[in-house]
């Protein structure tokens, strides 16, 4: 009996060294293109990945993306220098997002509504419901325009 729990216990911690220590010594970049592929289903608009691809596993779930651009790449609807993206590994067991941090470093919205309210040049992505607990940027721009006012307003964060 003492072998099989000895065995088993053996089997979880190779597991989880696996998992803290595979992550490593895989290249994320040659991921790039189910990265983009996915992040463009959820936003409903041409997600074009232009930096590096990170993600680990332990001790919580994180994928971080460079130089990431939103819509077009001659006329972006957003750019972010740098997207990290942290989740709570407990709600992916049941099938739930749960964001303990969303990070945004130099993100450039430039984003027109149309007549109706919506984003112009976004579709309707699929992204699920997911609750975001803490929200950081880090010197952004976002430049809002409304087709129907003609109104336009200039936002600036910084550190």
């Amino acid at each position: 009996m003492n072998t099989l729990y000895i065995g088993i216990g053996t089997a979880l911690i190779l597991a989880l060294l696996t998992a803290l220590i595979g992550p490593v010594f895989v290249d994320w970049n040659a991921h790039r293109p189910w990265f983009q592929a996915q992040a463009s289903r959820l936003v409903g608009a041409s997600v074009t990945v232009l930096g590096d691809v990170d993600a680990r596993l332990l001790p919580s779930p994180r994928i971080r993306l460079g130089d990431v651009v939103v819509g077009d790449l001659a006329r972006p609807l957003a750019r972010v220098g740098r997207f990290d993206l942290d989740l709570d590994p407990l709600p992916l067991l049941k099938g739930e997002i749960r964001l303990v941090e969303l990070r945004l470093d130099r993100p450039l919205l430039d984003l027109a509504f149309d007549a109706e309210g919506r984003i112009a040049g976004l579709g309707t992505g699929t992204a699920p419901d997911a609750a975001i607990e803490h929200v950081e940027i880090l010197d952004g721009r976002a430049t809002l325009t409304d087709a129907a006012t003609g109104a336009r307003s200039e936002e600036h964060t910084s550190e």
